[in-house]
């Protein structure tokens, strides 16, 4: 719309308005049925107030004169956003007609209580004969200067004026400074808090300079009360449309950086809405002048916190010629207002009552008969009666509307106007008083990248309404890490931008007034280091957010993942295949939770390898250096700082060539760690080397006899026996016609063993442990006599063990054999390491072994490349014995007998042997033909 038609709708609005009549059901009548006020005509005096005022002119006061001393408040006024009760600005307007009833009122719920107030002459005087310069010097306004400071309030002065010439004079001549010097005089006089200013008019061609004139006193004014009070608030009062275009009475924009608010006196719209009809006073959307449009328009002008949308606490009633909605009024008929006490009262002597709500407005309205004679209401109307207004629920979706546009709070026109009744007061305390404290002492400061940790905040109500914990609004704690403060109002100043993270959480249980909760609270930071500060604020769910918020400091590091091993448990000494179980401490020294599941969970590496240095080096290597790469899974998500000692089964690769167990933490799909752990070991050959005790075998058969024999068999070599499969390890005995194993049979052309009967293993035999083995033999029937029975160890289809074990029989030629357990030997040795142990021999042959003499018979220990006995030294060009050592006999051993010789041995300080074998030697003469040995390892 141009200019020429904005004027012209002006114009049209004020005849509208010239053309409606209204009164006011004075809420402090005496008994109903009493005569009503004087009409005012609406357009004889500015805008809603100047009506308002208009209407009571003819009430009675009943003030009294001041005589007790007006107190200073007792601490400075909280500024917006609060951080007491109040959440916003609650200003409530206390004409001089209703300070009598100033002892209802809730201070608690109000911010800031204006006094209307004071007539400002032309000539920028204040009027004395007037029936507000009365209330000004009366005994209530010093009861509700006192009482509202007392609870912390603002009190401000209202200087009004009502007529274009009266205001243009005051706002374009020297009666400015005269009118600023008497306002600022008069807040001096009653130690108040500053002042609101309530010219109502209309743009008039009389006066082309009274818009800028008017923006050009508020400058002054404001700049001159701060001045002499700082901290003193200065607002305007303003038409529900002036910020549709800047033509008009009042120019918004131009005033914005002149006030501390504005206060849109959101009322008497119905007049511009919907003229001769009954309508709302205040319609929440619809129509061409409702609330959100007001907002919406004030928003594109002036700041949020610099707007204060007016209620009404009255309505509107209507003679009508019907009942329907917005029914025409009866003719001759205007509307005449009703305060909220005054509609409670109608609806309790109404007839014919009906209460609707009105969806598109969101308010209340009714409709009853009045008869033309003894009306219980004392209308006597002859008509029907139709009443718009406002009540709690009604008010409550408009301060929705303050919350969800985050303005600087709402008032009422006017204080009083609802009488004794708690209904408005009590959706103020819903909608305004929600208010919080924070204890956020306990939140750390130091945060990385994705990192949870626990703490807890104290949260304290320090509102006077119940914070429900559950419901369809539940109150939460808001928690966000944000790249700077400021809570909601900045989070939407920003675009939603500033919160890098919103957690909500939940209240244990309901919060009472003045009740704390301390809420244990597990947080995540973002995955990123934009963060500068944690925010937490509480919210009404699916209302608003608390006007109060807190905020610490933090710092949010970039990821670093790093781990620190323990691999001191872990075995230096391994053989090929072999398994081993060992502990294996691995601490978060980084600063992100390690996931033990997901799709990319930590796990631990344990590789054997040629060489240190962790994944690098296999790279390096082009993935030739890990022989083995084993996985093993976190028992459950590891935090910073925390440990882990994880149980890991390895088993060496099947090769040799491995000099280092090495442990490193891998994400899988992701990376290695940059940390890695390696182990110096020693990865012996496979040693398939088995011991025998023959000690409970019969020495006595006769051709063809059939005996029990028991043989108790132990893996001293490094690999486990299995008992099964293509290729189990199995028992051979043999009667034989000389001893000397599998190479004796094949260098006789396989003419040595008489039988050959294998015996199964039970179960498979790990290194170390042994199993007593039993069989039934039969002894050969035919052919020469057998010399000894004889055991080994055979792996089906691959090979027999390079140890036997015989036993001479009865009338055999003469044998020296012997049975070797060395079961007690260590299998884990240090260069030059000494230990004691205890080894048995036993006299299998049917020669006695002699202790003395210069032939005895001695047991030979030897650390050994290979194991074979003594005729694997020879091969070897006497290079497989890294050492020999001989231990005596205490005496004479008979055939069959045993002797335990405790013996002191030392490993060798060089070379790398991989046996320890013991074999019988008579000095001088020969080494016995069987040997005994144990898989050792020399640790690195």
């Amino acid at each position: 719309m141009d200019l020429k038609g904005r004027v012209s709708m002006a114009v049209l609005l004020a005849l509208i308005f010239s053309a409606s009549v209204a009164t006011l059901s004075n809420p402090s009548a005496t008994a109903r049925g009493a005569v009503p006020p004087a009409v005012a005509q609406e357009g004889q005096g500015g805008g809603p107030h100047a009506r308002d005022e208009a209407r009571h002119q003819a009430d009675p006061l009943t003030l009294a004169p001041a005589r007790t001393a007006i107190r200073p408040r007792v601490a400075a006024p909280l500024a917006v956003p609060y951080t007491g009760k109040l959440q916003r600005e609650v200003f409530g307007f206390a004409p001089y007609w209703s300070l009598p009833q100033n002892a209802n009122w809730n201070y608690g719920l109000l911010s800031t209580i204006a006094y209307f107030g004071l007539d400002v002459n032309g000539d920028g005087s204040f009027a004395t004969a007037t029936r507000g310069w009365s209330g000004w010097n009366s005994q209530d306004l010093v009861d509700v200067i006192n009482r509202a400071h007392a609870a912390g309030d603002r009190v401000v002065v209202v200087i009004k004026a009502f007529d274009e010439a009266t205001i243009n004079s005051i706002v374009t001549t020297g009666a400015s400074q005269t009118a600023i010097t008497n306002t600022i005089n008069a807040i001096a006089s009653k130690n108040l808090d500053g002042v609101n200013v309530d010219f109502e008019g209309s743009s008039n061609s009389s006066y082309p300079n009274i818009q800028s004139g008017l923006t050009s006193f508020m400058g002054q004014l404001s700049a001159q009360v701060h001045q002499r009070f700082p901290g003193s608030m200065v607002s305007i009062d303003t038409y529900s449309g002036a910020a549709s275009w800047d033509g008009g009475f009042f120019n918004i924009g131009a005033l914005a950086p002149a006030v501390d608010a504005f206060f849109v006196m959101a009322y008497d719209m119905s007049f511009g809405n919907m003229s001769g009809q009954a309508g709302p006073n205040a319609p929440l959307t619809g129509w061409t002048y409702n609330d959100t449009t007001s907002v919406t328009q004030y928003l594109t002008k002036a700041p949020a916190s610099k707007v204060i949308l007016g209620v009404a606490y009255y309505g509107y009633k209507w003679s009508t010629t019907g009942t329907q909605p917005y029914a025409r009024a009866a003719s001759g008929t205007g509307a005449s207002a009703d305060t909220y006490a005054g509609v409670l009262d109608d609806f309790t002597c109404a007839l014919q009552l009906t209460r609707s709500w009105d969806d598109m407005a969101s308010s209340p309205w009714a409709s009853w008969w009045s008869p033309a004679a003894n009306d219980p209401c004392a209308g006597n109307r002859n008509s029907w009666r139709e009443l718009y207004y406002d009540d709690a629920t009604s008010l409550g979706k408009k301060y929705d509307l303050v919350n969800a546009s985050n303005l600087r709070g709402t008032g009422m026109w006017a204080l009083g106007y609802d009488g004794t009744s708690q209904d408005l007061w009590g959706v103020l305390s819903a909608k305004f008083t929600a208010a919080a404290q924070y204890d956020v002492s306990g939140v750390p400061r130091n945060w990385a990248v994705n990192q949870t940790q626990t703490f807890t905040i104290r949260v304290t109500n320090a509102g006077n309404q119940t914070w429900p914990a559950g419901g369809d609004n539940p109150v939460r704690l808001g928690l966000h890490f944000a790249t700077t403060g400021g809570g909601w109002p900045a989070q939407v100043k920003s675009g939603f931008r500033l919160w890098v993270t919103d957690q909500r959480v939940p209240l244990p249980a309901d919060l009472g007034p003045g009740q704390s909760v301390d809420l244990s609270i597990t947080a995540t930071a973002p995955a990123t280091t934009a963060p500068t500060v944690i925010e937490v604020q509480m919210v009404r769910e699916g209302q608003f957010w608390f006007n109060q918020w807190a905020s610490q400091p933090v710092t949010v590091a970039p990821p670093t993942w790093i781990a620190n091993y323990d691999m001191s448990q872990a075995p230096r000494t391994w053989a090929v295949n072999q398994s081993q179980t060992f502990p294996v401490i691995v601490t978060n020294a980084g600063n992100q939770t390690w996931p033990a599941g997901g799709a990319t969970p930590v796990r631990l590496g344990v590789h054997f390898a040629t060489a240190a240095g962790g994944w690098p080096q296999q790279a390096a290597s082009y993935l030739t250096a890990w022989r083995s790469d084993q996985r093993v899974s976190l028992p459950n998500d590891l935090v910073p700082g925390q440990s882990v000692t994880m149980t890991v089964t390895a088993t060496a690769p099947s090769t040799t060539g491995a000099t280092v167990l090495e442990a490193e933490i891998v994400k899988e799909q992701s990376f290695w760690f940059s940390q890695w752990a390696p182990v110096s070991i020693r990865l012996a050959p496979q040693a398939w080397l088995a011991g025998y005790d023959m000690s409970a075998v019969p020495k006595t058969w006769q051709p063809g006899q059939t005996q029990s024999v028991t043989v108790k068999v132990t893996n001293t070599g490094n690999q486990p026996w299995p008992s099964g499969g293509g290729t189990p390890a199995r028992l051979s005995l043999h009667f034989a016609t000389s001893s000397g194993g599998w190479p004796k049979q094949v260098a006789s052309y396989f003419t040595a063993w008489q039988t050959d009967q294998r015996i199964a293993l039970p179960a498979d035999l790990p290194p170390g442990q042994s199993v007593s083995l039993s069989a039934t033999v039969t002894a050969p029937s035919t052919g020469s006599a057998p010399a000894v029975l004889e055991a080994e160890m055979v792996k089906e289809q691959q090979f027999w063990f390079g140890e036997w074990t015989a036993v001479a029989l009865n009338n055999a030629s003469p044998l020296s054999l012997a049975g070797y357990d060395l079961a007690a030997a260590p299998r884990v040795w240090s260069a030059n390491q000494q230990a004691t142990f205890d080894v048995t021999v036993t006299n299998t042959g049917n020669q006695v072994w002699t202790a003395a003499g210069p032939n005895p018979v001695r047991l030979g220990l030897h650390f050994a490349t290979a194991a074979g006995g003594w005729p694997a030294q020879t091969a070897s060009y006497l290079h497989a014995w890294l050492t020999d050592q001989r231990v005596s006999l205490p005496q004479d051993l008979a055939p069959g007998q045993s002797v335990t010789l405790h013996v002191t041995v030392t490993a060798p300080a060089a070379g790398i042997p991989i046996v320890l074998e013991g074999e019988m030697v008579k000095e001088q003469q020969f080494w016995f033909s069987d040997w005994a040995p144990v898989a050792v390892a020399i640790s690195p």
